[in-house]
């Protein structure tokens, strides 16, 4: 017992166990040695209940720990010991953890067994916090078949019933999981929200695990509305609390979702490093809807960085983990990736991939990745010279990202209509995709300034410090800033001249841009040239302190 020095030597079963539920989702690993002992304890006791309820807390701290198959073995103890021993509501209990690995697995059929089961087993002993759980899973289920209607009818009957019981834990998993369906389908506002109620149910310090999963939802619905240095605090506090908890999936999913933020921003080395780290936890882990997503991930990464051979590599692995799992949005990243290739290729069969793409997509009604898709295809047909083709194709993608509120796409999407219509000599249309660009980056920056406050008012209730925003791979408070500066003193810089004044901006050299971005140090040096031209930076001043000047609104000094 010297290892939980707080227990009393001589502890009972019902002592170790009350402990062991205590923190078995919060510290795992204390959960699983506090129930191993009252294991031990309940033998020696000959207490049949006691025994049932250790086996369960030790399959629930080893799901906690993402160990699937020992979490498996145990839970399906504990219910045949509870069974032994009449405890019908822990039967229950263990139905629902076995519905949530196979959920994890994708095994979507057998997790609604076992969660039907419970459901029958709660309404026979008027269990209703076990109710809210089951039904929440059926939820949960019915999300992941794209099944959006039904998902959030669930999710709103378990809100209600955890806000009649008074609970406010089953309250933060109802408004997180509402929160994931609401940005599936792109609704990002209802989605933010949720999250927010959802961080003011919390009790600081004491619901870290779920704070993680609150905000690893809030970081991707950041991403979304253009607050990208939201997005990345959200990501890194959340990687921080599951490297303190050793939450290994939370871990896998924050270092994931920060290696797709880095390579939306263009940084596809260091986006690729992550997402390969990401890649080998979903492998340790055996969490084959992980691997899809980051092998996805890593293809799109290798396509930028003109690696097609490991691209294709990557989606035919995807295609066959896909073989094994039941998951229609992660099926939408393969469709994704595979118009991707096609794309690359000048595959005779990427009409076909598109038209498959875009069904499926409107099937699971997954508005975001046919936004990406209507973009990629615009900037394929851009660059080959159909014009018009590609303006039909930012049109249908501007309707989508209003539909779903994608602040940060619609001024992409403005910034790419204004250049088309321009190099078409339409110079009122032109005129008018750059005022409806600076209106919506003026939303953005108020969606910023209210995404602040409301942090900032979390902090207070709270009583903590405010995580300021992480620079990771050239990343820093001020880019956001930055982008909409260059925009309005030359709306004809490239996407590549932009990236490289944002690495300026952070510090970086050419020779370590040159190997970031995968290009020749020659390649840097001419568009450094042609910034220094278009921004009328004079020559001997530094880019970097020209930079710097602009964000403050400063007038450039000749230094001859």
């Amino acid at each position: 017992m010297s290892a939980h020095s707080d227990i009393p030597a001589n502890a009972s079963a019902a002592v170790l166990n009350a402990e062991a539920r205590s923190c078995h989702a919060v510290d795992p690993r204390r959960g699983l040695a506090l129930a191993s002992l009252a294991e031990k304890a309940a033998r020696a006791e000959n207490k049949g209940e006691e025994l049932a309820m250790a086996a369960y807390l030790q399959g629930s701290s080893l799901f906690n720990l993402g160990q699937n198959d020992e979490s498996r073995r145990e839970l399906e103890r504990a219910r045949e010991l509870a069974q032994q021993a009449g405890r019908l509501a822990l039967v229950g209990g263990a139905h629902f953890m076995l519905g949530g690995i196979c959920r994890d697995e994708r095994k979507l059929n057998k997790a609604d067994e076992h969660y039907l089961a419970g459901l029958r087993i709660a309404e026979s002993c008027g269990h209703d916090k076990l109710r809210v759980r089951v039904t929440q899973g059926l939820g949960m289920t019915a999300g992941l078949r794209g099944d959006n209607k039904r998902a959030l009818d669930l999710f709103r009957q378990s809100l209600a019933l955890g806000q009649s019981l008074n609970d406010s834990e089953l309250q933060v998993v109802a408004l997180q999981n509402l929160a994931i369906i609401y940005h599936h389908i792109g609704l990002l506002d209802k989605a933010l929200d949720c999250l927010v109620s959802a961080q003011t149910k919390l009790r600081t310090g004491a619901d870290d695990n779920l704070l993680c999963f609150v905000l690893l939802e809030q970081g991707n619905v950041y991403v979304q509305l253009g607050a990208r240095m939201l997005a990345l605090t959200a990501y890194t506090r959340a990687r921080r609390l599951a490297e303190t908890m050793d939450h290994r999936l939370n871990l896998m999913a924050a270092t994931l979702w920060i290696g797709r933020l880095l390579l939306r921003e263009g940084l596809a080395a260091e986006g690729l490093r992550r997402l390969e780290e990401a890649l080998t936890m979903a492998q340790a882990l055996g969490h084959k809807a992980s691997q899809v997503e980051a092998r996805c991930a890593i293809g799109e990464a290798c396509l930028i960085r003109g690696d097609g051979r490991r691209a294709a590599d990557e989606l035919q692995r995807s295609r066959a983990l896909m073989r094994e799992i039941e998951d229609p949005i992660y099926e939408a990243y393969v469709h994704r990736l595979t118009v991707l290739c096609a794309l690359a290729d000048e595959d005779d069969g990427a009409a076909r991939a598109i038209a498959a793409a875009m069904e499926h997509f409107r099937k699971i009604g997954d508005r975001a990745n046919a936004l990406e898709l209507h973009l990629d295809l615009a900037g394929k047909l851009s660059a080959a010279g159909q014009r018009q083709r590609a303006i039909r194709e930012l049109e249908r993608a501007l309707r989508l990202a209003r539909q779903g509120g994608y602040h940060d796409r619609i001024v992409a999407i403005h910034r790419s209509l204004y250049r088309l219509w321009t190099r078409l000599r339409n110079h009122r249309k032109a005129g008018d995709q750059l005022e409806e660009a600076l209106a919506a980056q003026d939303v953005i920056a108020a969606f910023e300034r209210k995404a602040l406050l409301a942090r900032e008012a979390l902090c207070r209730e709270f009583e903590v410090e405010a995580d300021g925003p992480v620079g990771v791979a050239g990343l820093r408070p001020g880019e956001d800033r930055l982008r909409e500066v260059l925009y309005q003193r030359c709306a004809t810089l490239t996407p590549m001249e932009e990236k490289i004044c944002i690495l300026i901006y952070a510090g970086m050299r050419s020779k370590e841009i040159a190997p970031a971005l995968n290009i020749a140090l020659s390649t840097v040096e001419w568009h450094r040239g042609n910034v220094r031209r278009k921004l009328s930076i004079p020559v001997g001043r530094a880019i970097s302190a020209a930079l710097n000047s602009f964000l403050n609104d400063k007038p450039l000094e000749n230094p001859g």
